[in-house]
């Protein structure tokens, strides 16, 4: 079967979401309202309002053995109102570092500082695709507060990472939320155009050695759509998951993202986009009681048409990242 042109997969799209969403934007607008409280926030409120929800100074310091004081926690810049509609929504509010100790807090060192420093390193193991790769050695969290979807948005799963970044760029649209600017629709349109064109390209090549593919298609196409704005504005990086799922095991003894793989926006040498979930070792209460790893965190990479029924995207609502 032919792929669908871009125009009638983005057509399609708009009517899925539209049902997809009916019932969850209904819940949304209804707390519009909360927007009209202007107040700014406090950690306090933030604390308060959001619960297990609330990753802050003390999450950080838990996780990474790190005093307190020793964090500079800037404002939150986030409204009490906007702060109320996200929390109804299951939004998780986090604070970013992007260095401990003026050192770098990639992916490999939030790990490696984790198990030194955490009394429940043991229920938290890491299995990582690649360990040379900018992702892991490289990339830091984007510094400040961040709201975040706590779980993979609806409809997202069982999509190729091109039919989410459609369902991302109209997804701040079905939950009417306010204060959106939507990205350029016509340049995303024409992004969309030649990442579908790229696509097409790749080819199957046979060889004495069995069947294997051209992927010259597959990594252009993924160069393209990891410099759209929509997913550099609201998907997360691989090592903002990998943070997000560490505060939240350090402060509850849970896993974030459990059974749910989040497809990034981060890319890998080979041009393959990283994806982290989170998966249960073993289920047995002797497993357990035994104090071996419980939860496995996944870090992957896969090209862009690849799909499966349990990866999905998160969204960042805005201050949003900017083209660089």
């Amino acid at each position: 079967m032919k792929r669908l042109t871009i125009f009638s997969t983005l057509v399609a799209l708009l009517c899925i979401a539209s049902t997809l969403f009916h019932t969850e934007s209904a819940y949304a607008r209804r707390g519009d309202k909360n927007f009209l409280d202007s107040t700014s926030a406090t950690i306090p409120m933030a604390d308060s309002l959001f619960g297990d929800a609330f990753l802050g100074p003390e999450a950080i310091s838990v996780a990474y053995g790190v005093s307190i004081d020793s964090i500079t926690v800037p404002p939150i810049p986030y409204t009490i109102g906007e702060l109320k509609f996200f929390r109804r929504l299951g939004y998780i509010l986090v604070f970013q570092i992007d260095s401990i100790d003026g050192k770098p807090l990639t992916m490999q060192r939030q790990i490696e500082t984790y198990q030194k420093c955490s009394a429940y390193t043991e229920k938290l193991s890491f299995t990582i695709d690649s360990q040379k790769e900018n992702f892991f050695v490289s990339e830091v969290p984007q510094a400040g507060w961040r709201l975040v979807s706590g779980t993979v948005i609806p409809g997202s799963t069982g999509q190729d990472y091109m039919l989410q970044t459609a369902l991302l760029q109209t997804y701040p649209e079905d939950y009417r939320i306010p204060g959106y600017t939507a990205n350029n629709t016509t340049v995303f349109a024409d992004a969309m155009q030649k990442a579908d064109s790229c696509l097409k390209r790749n080819k199957k090549i046979r060889k004495s050695t069995g069947n294997q593919y051209d992927t010259t298609g597959l990594q252009q196409a993924a160069k393209l759509l990891a410099t759209m704005q929509t997913n550099i504005s609201y998907r997360e990086t691989a090592v903002e998951v990998c943070y997000r799922i560490i505060l939240f095991h350090a402060m509850h003894q849970e896993s974030l993202f459990l059974d749910e793989y989040v497809w990034t926006n981060s890319l890998s040498s080979d041009n393959k986009f990283v994806g982290v979930g989170s998966f249960f070792v073993a289920t047995s209460q002797k497993y357990r009681n035994n104090g071996k790893t419980e939860v496995e965190v996944l870090v992957k990479k896969d090209y862009p048409n690849t799909c499966g029924p349990v990866r999905g995207t998160t969204f960042v609502y805005p201050p949003v990242r900017t083209m660089k």
